[in-house]
């Protein structure tokens, strides 16, 4: 067994040896009883990690519902601001309504693709709308480059979350190791 590389860094290296040892019988008799407790250990902080990673995740999408619910005549005034005039009521209801459903989905782990499909229809299109930071004189171009990026940072997080699933600790997980009687 290949053991490291040019291209593993020191963390690799050692967890595969743990883990080669740990999956080793013939090894020395201690690491097969610590080694285990280990892996298990790294296995587990990493369900919690991506568990506090979806509580942060979805806070914003949740502050952001509640921001625009107690101030829709600020709300109204913005959408203005950038040209959005028609609708407006339609439009804030549709808003409160994605964030607040597909910000709990990410929040509690049930059906997160979904939720972060939600999230994304509203995201993208304000990201490019109100962040465009091309359009801006040069006086205001490095904040909005900053929270345009902010912003596709955010959506980077979100098509993580997509592609790698919502973990163990999800209400997803719950129902599918609950039994019925």
């Amino acid at each position: 067994m290949s053991i490291g590389g040019r291209n593993k860094n020191l963390s690799d290296f050692v967890w595969q040896l743990v883990e080669y040892l740990a999956s080793n019988k013939k090894s020395v008799h201690t690491s097969v009883y610590l080694c285990p407790p280990l892996i298990t250990a790294r296995l587990h902080m990493r369900d919690i990690i991506d568990l506090i990673g979806r509580i942060f995740l979805s806070a914003i999408f949740i502050f952001e519902a509640f921001d625009t619910a107690l101030y829709m005549g600020k709300t109204r005034d913005t959408m203005f601001k950038y040209g959005i005039s028609g609708s407006q009521d339609f439009l804030i209801y549709l808003t409160l309504f994605l964030l607040i459903t597909g910000g709990l989905m990410v929040l509690l782990g049930y059906r997160s693709s979904l939720g972060v499909f939600l999230l994304l229809l509203y995201w993208l299109p304000v990201t490019f709308l109100v962040h465009d930071f091309w359009n801006y004189p040069k006086s205001e171009l490095r904040l909005q480059s900053i929270l345009f990026m902010k912003d596709m940072a955010i959506i980077g997080g979100l098509l993580m979350l997509a592609g790698k699933g919502s973990g163990r600790y999800s209400l997803k997980k719950l129902f599918a190791t609950t039994r019925v009687r």
